[in-house]
C-alpha cells in the first residue's frame, strides 16, 4: 500500500498516540488537529478548535476522527471536506442493550455477542442526566447522531469501540484494583451482580491497530465495524487475571446496595461482536491478553 496523507483530529490522549504511531510505523504521514494544553509531542500539527477546521484547507486521503462526540462535531468534520475517505470512531453504547444496562428501558436482553446489525437504542442522549448545563458535553453527547450523520459521506466508516485499557488510561478503569492489590488488600468488593456481567474490552495498543487498518483499507468505506477482543471475560475473570498478575491471593467480597451501583441492571451483557471486521479487513490483536495486564499493571503503578 503507497503511503497515505491521513489527518487525525484528537490524537493527544489515551489511544491516539498509539494510532498516530502506528500510522507512521507503516509508512504514512499524519497531520494532527488537537487542543491540547500541554506540549504537542507531534512535528505535525495544528492547534485549533473543530469548529475552525474549514479555515486551514487540509485536504488527505483520509481523516481520522477521534473525538467527535455530538452531532455537530460530525457536522463541522464533514464541512471541513478533507478527504474522501473519514474514518469515526464510535461507541458500543449506541446500542439498545446500554439502555437496558442503565434501566432507560426494559424488556428481554438482546442476543450477545451484538453484532453490528443489533438494534440500537431507541432514546437519545445517554449521559444527558450527568450534565450540569446545557453547555456541558454529556448534554449532546450522542453517538448515534454522530453516526448518522457522518455515514451520508460516500467514503465513511464507523468504528464502534468497547471499554478500552492500557497505558494511558485517564479512568484508571483498572486502578483501583490494581492499587489495592498492591496494598496486599484481604478482600476486594464488588457489587452483586457485576461479578459475572460481561463487557467486551480492547487493549489501547490494538484497538489503535484495528483504527489503523480501517482507515488505510479502502474495504472498510461505507462499513461499520465493532472492535473487541474475541471473548468477554465476567468481572469476576478479570479480576482473578489482575490477582493471578500480580500475585494476590485475597477474597472477592459481593457487595450489596452500592450507591454507584444500584440503577445498574448487570443481567444485559454489553458484549460486541468483531467477526466482520476479523473476516473483511483481516484484523487480529497484536498485543496478547497476558501482555496486555502486565503493562497496564506497570503504567498504573508509574502514576502513583
Amino acid at each position: 500500500m503507497p503511503p497515505m496523507q491521513i489527518v487525525v483530529i484528537g490524537g493527544t490522549r489515551f489511544v491516539g498516540p498509539k494510532l498516530v504511531k502506528a500510522l507512521e510505523r507503516a509508512g504514512h504521514t499524519v497531520t494532527v488537529v488537537h487542543r491540547a494544553t500541554q506540549r504537542c509531542p507531534y512535528s505535525t500539527h495544528i492547534h485549533d478548535s473543530r469548529a475552525n477546521l474549514a479555515k486551514h484547507n487540509l485536504k488527505a486521503d483520509v481523516v481520522v476522527d477521534t473525538h467527535a462526540m455530538t452531532e455537530q462535531d460530525a457536522q463541522d468534520l464533514l464541512a471541513a471536506d478533507i478527504a474522501p475517505r473519514v474514518v469515526v470512531l464510535s461507541s458500543g453504547d449506541v446500542y439498545r442493550q446500554f439502555d437496558l444496562l442503565l434501566g432507560r428501558e426494559t424488556g428481554a436482553p438482546e442476543p450477545t455477542p451484538l453484532t453490528e446489525d443489533a438494534a440500537l437504542r431507541t432514546q437519545l442522549y445517554p449521559h444527558r442526566h450527568m450534565a450540569k448545563s446545557e453547555s456541558d458535553m454529556p448534554y449532546w453527547y450522542d453517538k448515534i447522531l454522530v453516526e448518522r450523520a457522518v455515514m451520508q459521506h460516500p467514503g465513511a466508516t464507523v468504528l464502534r469501540l468497547p471499554v478500552v485499557y492500557g497505558p494511558g488510561d485517564y479512568q484508571h478503569r483498572f486502578g483501583l484494583w490494581i492499587s489495592e492489590m498492591d496494598k496486599h488488600a484481604t478482600s476486594i468488593s464488588m457489587p452483586e451482580g457485576q461479578d459475572q456481567w460481561r463487557w467486551s474490552r480492547a487493549f489501547v495498543d490494538n484497538a489503535a491497530d484495528a483504527i489503523a487498518l480501517a482507515a488505510t483499507n479502502d474495504k472498510a468505506a461505507g462499513r461499520t465495524y465493532n472492535i473487541a477482543e474475541p471473548d468477554a471475560l465476567t468481572d469476576h475473570q478479570w479480576l482473578e487475571l489482575f490477582a493471578r498478575t500480580i500475585g494476590w491471593h485475597g477474597l472477592v467480597n459481593l457487595a450489596k446496595d452500592v450507591k454507584e451501583a444500584e440503577n445498574i441492571h448487570w443481567q444485559y451483557d454489553l458484549t460486541l461482536d468483531s467477526t466482520r471486521i476479523r473476516e473483511e479487513l483481516g484484523y487480529r490483536e497484536r498485543v496478547q491478553r497476558m501482555e496486555a495486564l502486565v503493562r497496564t499493571v506497570e503504567w498504573e503503578r508509574s502514576q502513583r
